[in-house]
């Protein structure tokens, strides 16, 4: 694998980062930000692009094109130091701006670029020198405020899409997209033969897509375009940061609050289906497997949670800005639709603390949809419905071969079958999901053992917190509800839910694939067969025994 072309790529990554730094200095400017409190902002913008133009430095001299195009370690390592330098410099408006410690820096990037939602900055957040955020988080400087809305937008496409755009002579888009878009082979269909153009056409729906959701917010009743552009990236993202520390219940109107349900709602589906609606005008939600399971999860519950919130019909509800609760039909039904469809979509918007609403079962459903999370091929996280729906099914065979045992493996996935390779990859996605929730769940009470009210950490608030961060939703149960922040954690908990925030972007695989000592093997051999492949021109491998070739 050749060190410089990888380093080369960050290099453009990093590129687009230490630009969107220079764009959220000047919409600062325009909304009435000193210059003195812009000097590190700016000082983060000058040490990233200075970071990329010396990567592309070193990076100067021809490298091997062949070795890149075959290479998917090329694209896995490309894609974890691409996440991983992106959110050390992503951090550094926070620490030179704001005086946010190293730890709380690094959470609150992490969780914009990976669109996880979840937030440090409250009124108890401690700063350098040991003094608190006093005035919470609208006292921050809007270019920062504004910085956390595009860090989500960018963490929403995956911005190494907008690599692909400015590389198509490297050669090794097909690894980058192959390794940023996980999942089944069938899931992923190309728009277009050549990686650019599918990028170009992915890019280009996802910037129409996120003017629609803006506009829709400003003709809803927003108070100003500035609101609904930074709504609409982390609606569109599914994101779920805010530059309100109310979040959502900022924005009281009944028709923004059922735009931005139906928004999250598309935007967790599978970006695919939304391309050949807006590009070629096919609409193919019906037939989608996954899009028909998905709405109908969503409904049924909707509909059994709102039946049982005005069975139940609790009194002395409030909003997360402290406004009263009604007790009509309407808001009631709104807020559980709203609430579901950010918990599945995984985008965190939160107008009410649902955890106060004594639903039986609530907490199951909530769980649930936080495994979940939205379709593959989407911007939302959590286990993607379609895994969900393949694992399901192997399981429902595996029951019947108990009674037929020479019975042939047959799941399908809109009516294709799929190959075992693809069936086992989500059945080991599942162990690697569970085994990295339960770690990291695990490790938090060690990490940090009280919770907020001064008792030990319990077993709700710690699993939440892991699936939250897992899952890239954000709010979750417990003492990391809507009405929490994540600023109570101590540092290593912080930096642990950060990890795994990143692992639950790259969907797992990019990231323990690092973790494996043959990815750095440069003998790269095959196991259990003493033979190495050989990349050829064409694509094909070849294998030929080592001594063999030695000679």
């Amino acid at each position: 694998m050749n060190s410089r072309s990888v380093l080369f790529t960050t290099s453009v990554l990093t590129f687009i980062l230490g630009m969107g730094m220079f764009a959220a200095i000047l919409v600062g400017l325009s909304r009435g930000d000193t210059a003195n409190a812009l000097k590190g902002f700016l000082g983060s913008g000058v040490i990233c692009l200075s970071a990329s133009l010396l990567a592309a430095h070193l990076s100067r001299r021809p490298w091997n094109i062949n070795q890149i195009r075959n290479s998917l370690r090329y694209g896995f390592l490309t894609i974890s130091l691409a996440w991983f330098s992106s959110i050390l410099l992503g951090a550094l408006p926070f620490i030179l701006c704001c005086r946010i410690h190293f730890s709380d820096a690094i959470f609150e990037a992490a969780s914009g670029l990976s669109t996880t939602g979840a937030s440090i900055l409250d009124s108890t957040t401690r700063l350098l020198g040991g003094r608190t955020l006093e005035g919470g988080l609208e006292s921050l400087p809007q270019a920062i405020l504004f910085w956390r809305q595009l860090l989500n937008w960018f963490g929403g496409i995956g911005f190494v899409m907008f690599a692909l755009l400015l590389l198509p002579a490297l050669g090794g888009g097909r690894q980058l997209y192959n390794a940023e878009v996980p999942g089944l082979k069938n899931a992923f269909d190309q728009l277009s033969p050549r990686i650019a153009t599918t990028a170009r056409i992915m890019l280009g729906c996802y910037v129409l897509w996120t003017a629609i959701v803006a506009l829709a917010y400003r003709l809803g009743g927003m108070d100003s375009l500035y609101d609904a552009v930074c709504h609409a990236f982390a609606t569109v993202a599914t994101g779920g940061f805010s530059p309100y520390a109310d979040n959502f219940a900022h924005f009281p109107k009944p028709l923004t609050q059922w735009i931005c349900t139906a928004a999250m709602l598309i935007s967790s589906l599978h970006q695919v289906l939304l391309v050949k609606l807006v590009f070629h005008g096919r609409f193919t939600y019906h037939r989608d497997e996954e899009t028909r399971v998905f709405f109908c999860l969503f409904l049924a519950a909707t509909a059994l949670l709102t039946w049982r919130f005005c069975a139940v019909s609790p009194s002395g509800l409030t909003y997360v800005n402290g406004a009263p609760f009604p007790g009509e039909f309407e808001p009631r039904l709104r807020a559980v639709a709203f609430h579901l469809a950010s918990l599945i979509s995984t985008t965190g918007f939160t107008t009410a603390d649902y955890t106060q609403w004594r639903i039986p079962g609530l907490s199951m459903v909530v769980l649930f949809f936080l495994v979940t999370g939205g379709c593959g091929g989407s911007t939302a996280g959590g286990m993607k419905l379609t895994r969900v729906i393949v694992a399901f099914k192997q399981s429902l065979g595996e029951i019947r071969r108990k009674i037929f045992p020479h019975l042939m493996p047959n799941v399908t996935l809109n009516g294709q079958r799929l190959d075992m390779t693809s069936v086992h990859q989500c059945m080991a996605f599942f162990f690697l999901y569970l085994a990295s929730l339960f770690l990291c769940a695990f490790l938090l009470p060690f990490l940090s053992p009280l919770a907020p009210n001064g008792a030990p950490l319990d077993l709700e608030t710690s699993l939440s917190a892991a699936l939250s961060s897992l899952s890239n939703v954000g709010p979750g149960l417990g003492a990391v509800g809507p009405s929490y922040t994540f600023s109570w954690f101590s540092a290593p908990a912080k930096l642990l839910l950060a990890f795994t925030m990143i692992a639950g972007r790259l969907e797992l695989y990019a990231f323990f694939v690092l973790l494996l000592p043959s990815f750095w093997s440069r003998q790269n051999r095959a196991p259990g067969m003493g033979l190495r492949p050989l990349a050829t021109l064409d694509g094909r491998r070849s294998f030929r025994r080592g001594k063999a070739q030695s000679r």
